[in-house]
């Protein structure tokens, strides 16, 4: 009964506000406070794909996240990046809940450098509700598109707009909304050391949020980093470390009245 009401609880504040929430943000991410519109990683798949435009090696990768320490709120992913030519491509999957309630995301993104400091790219979304108890399916597809450019060596600026045309996706009995996602920011980064990233992030009728993330890279392959969400009141920490080319990073967010959530990632980059 009482994880029932912590599921219905969350699908209040975040699902009927936001579908797109329950999927992943992930770890390096979530730990920055999700300031991440301007970063570039092969993690931008999960993010403002234009982020992963520089890419010059095939990516891939898992993740994992349990939102305030409940099964039934976890959701488990996976991406692909593929750079054919002058074109990165990318791929990912992305499976939130259990079965009881299983919300299912597919995407596609084409990735591009169009000149020396901008940045494009152009990603699909196949969006999928099951409630097998019910026997109901509904789904939809989506769009955003997304941009970074940079201003000098160390200083990058992001944009994304995710879902122009807003919509809402029914069952019989439970009702998603998807609003328009409109964001922007920068980061910087500082002799390679310190990296601090901002966001502002607009969504239809809510209020302007700001995301803040600091990352310190404490030894050539290990990284420390703490951020802040205003609009679901998030704070987050974590942790990151690399060998050869594989990539790790934990997080821990903390919500006021639901708790923690921890995620886990790992990616390699192929040769």
């Amino acid at each position: 009964m009482i994880r029932s009401c912590a599921v219905f609880i969350f699908l209040l504040i975040f699902g009927s506000v936001e579908g797109q929430e329950v999927f992943p943000v992930p770890p390096r991410f979530r730990s920055l406070g999700d300031a991440s519109v301007s970063l570039q990683s092969p993690l931008s798949v999960f993010s403002n794909p234009a982020g992963f435009a520089l890419e010059k090696q095939r990516a891939f990768g898992v993740q994992y996240e349990n939102r305030f320490l409940l099964s039934e709120l976890s959701t488990a992913s996976a991406f692909l990046v593929l750079p054919v030519g002058k074109t990165n491509f990318g791929f990912s999957f992305s499976q939130f809940g259990q079965d009881s309630f299983r919300e299912i995301k597919l995407s596609f993104a084409v990735a591009k450098k169009l000149s020396g400091r901008l940045l494009a790219a152009l990603q699909f979304h196949y969006f999928s509700l099951n409630i097998p108890e019910n026997r109901e399916h509904v789904a939809t597809f989506m769009v955003d598109f997304g941009a970074q450019y940079r201003l000098g060596p160390d200083l990058w600026l992001g944009a994304q707009l995710f879902n122009p045309h807003p919509m809402i996706l029914q069952s019989l009995h439970l009702e998603l909304n998807y609003p328009m996602d409109m964001r922007f920011g920068l980061h910087k980064t500082f002799d390679d050391l310190v990296l601090v990233a901002i966001d502002i992030r607009k969504q239809d009728e809510r209020p302007v949020g700001v995301n803040s993330g600091l990352e310190l890279r404490v030894m050539e392959q290990f990284q420390l980093r703490l951020g802040f969400e205003t609009q679901w009141s998030l704070f987050s920490m974590g942790a990151g470390y690399s060998i050869s080319r594989i990539q790790t990073d934990l997080a821990f967010s903390y919500h006021q009245y639901l708790g923690y959530s921890p995620s886990f990632s790992i990616y390699y980059q192929l040769p």
